[in-house]
């Protein structure tokens, strides 16, 4: 007599279209493993790549790009582990990898070439102008400042995440009684 052994699946329990391209995202991090692991990027930020990767694959499958349909030239960074992973997913399904929905993999934003200088006047301009505006000095607030300033620097980052862990936000919601 046989003995069977107890397998487990993942079963995500959504839209049977939108499961069978995670899958194959899925497969496709994991051929791109080596690649993958010489990033910076830490596990919330792949598992971000691959959601953003499977959503747009699933709005290309029903015919809704994010907006147009001009197809994306070949990125500066030849070497792009993200590039290569959404186009692998997109030829898969007979689609070219457009402009807009790379755009979206990435984070919505790329570097958008400002420096260091540019990021603190912005950040004091910021806090002058909410300080004029509400009538309360928040100048003389460093933990503020520097907050502010290190959010603000993210705009310098290739890649724009918006899954990323912030300390702030559970303080932000004691503040507020909202936890």
């Amino acid at each position: 007599m046989k003995v069977l052994k107890k397998k487990h699946a993942i079963t995500f329990g959504m839209n049977a279209e939108i499961e069978n391209v995670l899958k194959i995202v899925l497969e496709t991090a994991a051929k791109s493993q080596k690649s993958l692991a010489q990033t910076k990027f830490d596990d919330d930020d792949l598992l971000t790549i691959m959601i953003r990767i499977t959503i747009s694959v699933a709005r290309l499958s029903i015919n809704h790009p994010m907006n147009s349909y001009h197809v994306l030239k070949l990125p500066n960074d030849e070497q792009d582990v993200i590039y290569h992973m959404a186009k692998q997913v997109n030829e898969r399904y007979g689609y070219s990898l457009l402009e807009d929905e790379y755009s979206f993999i990435i984070g919505g934003t790329q570097s958008l070439g400002i420096d260091e200088k540019n990021i603190a006047k912005m950040t004091d301009h910021i806090i002058h102008y909410v300080s004029e505006k509400t009538g309360h000095s928040y100048g003389r607030d460093q933990q503020l400042q520097n907050n502010l300033f290190y959010h603000m620097m993210k705009l310098t980052s290739k890649y724009q995440f918006t899954s990323e862990y912030n300390p702030f936000v559970d303080d932000i919601k004691k503040s507020f009684n909202i936890i």
